[in-house]
């Protein structure tokens, strides 16, 4: 509804996007959450997750082997896809979860 996805509690997800440039890009995933976390989805928060794994060469499709469940918070979600020529990690600058809370917004498990 006017570019607006919308879903419901515990539905489940997977992010696919293309590479329509004509050179190689490097992708960062960054979601927004309702209570203005921002999360790094790609790359991820396990330790084998580096910026310089994620890239897509021109006219390829990227399907996420991560699935990902709609939970808390509730609300609007934004989901930004940053393309750039070199690797780039947000995740230094971005806030840290609570070690005290549980669950994850994804399954956890990229495979």
């Amino acid at each position: 509804k006017n570019g607006t996805i919308t879903f419901k509690a515990d539905d489940y997800y997977v992010l696919e996007f293309t590479n329509s440039g004509q050179e190689r890009c490097y992708y960062t995933v960054l979601e927004i959450q309702p209570d203005n976390i921002v999360n790094s989805i790609y790359p991820g928060n396990r330790i084998n997750d580096n910026a310089s794994g994620n890239f897509l060469e021109p006219e390829k499709t990227l399907r996420s082997t991560r699935v990902f469940r709609v939970g808390p918070p509730y609300g609007e979600n934004r989901l930004l896809i940053i393309t750039s020529r070199e690797p780039l990690d947000f995740r230094p600058f971005l806030k840290k979860k609570d070690p005290n809370t549980t669950g994850s917004r994804g399954s956890g498990d990229d495979g």
